[in-house]
Formats: C-alpha cells, structure tokens, sequence
C-alpha cells in the first residue's frame, strides 16, 4: 500500500487507476483521429493535441475518483461499476471537456 495524503491506497487500485488514464488517453486520440478522418482533416502529430488529450482523460478521471468507482465496494462488486462509470461520464466528463480549446 502507497500513503497517500494519510489515505493508504491499495497497488492495484492505484494501477487501475493508471490503466484507466492510459486508456482514457488512447481513447481521446483515437476518437479525434476517427473524427478528423471523417471530416477530411490531415491528422496533426499527437504533441499538438497533448493538452486537450490531457485536460479530458485527467476530467474523467477525475469524476471517476469522485464518483466512487474506486472505492471498496465498487471493486468487489460487478453490478455497481457500470453505473458508476456511467455517471461519472455522462454528468462531470462532459461539462469539464467542452471548455478545452
């Protein structure tokens, strides 16, 4: 267990949570790729979209933390994650990336 901020923080949720931003930021890319190949616009490198693709996996992230996705009894249980997610996403991801330009 890591301290942190006199919490103790399991390994694993701390990886998971790891994970999860990775993930998050391989999902932002890939949707603006996605979407700038639909819209005929030539892709910039990755560098120049780094901030935006920060500011949103770290919101996310963010309201994940805040919702309780991480807690003790979202990690043994199957049935509550998905809802957490769910929230997390639809209420505080969306409000915290729309002003990131």
């Amino acid at each position: 267990m890591i301290r942190l901020f006199r919490h103790y923080v399991p390994n694993a949720v701390l990886l998971l949570g790891v994970l999860d931003l990775i993930l998050l930021l391989a999902a932002g890319e890939v949707g603006w790729l996605l979407r700038a190949h639909q819209a005929g616009i030539v892709a910039a490198p990755m560098v120049e979209r780094l901030p935006q693709l920060i500011s949103f996996a770290a919101a996310i992230e963010l309201a994940m933390i805040s919702v309780g996705v991480y807690g003790a009894d979202a990690l043994q249980s199957l049935r509550w994650t998905p809802d957490g997610e769910r929230v997390s996403f639809l209420h505080q991801g969306r409000l915290w990336s729309v002003p990131v330009d």
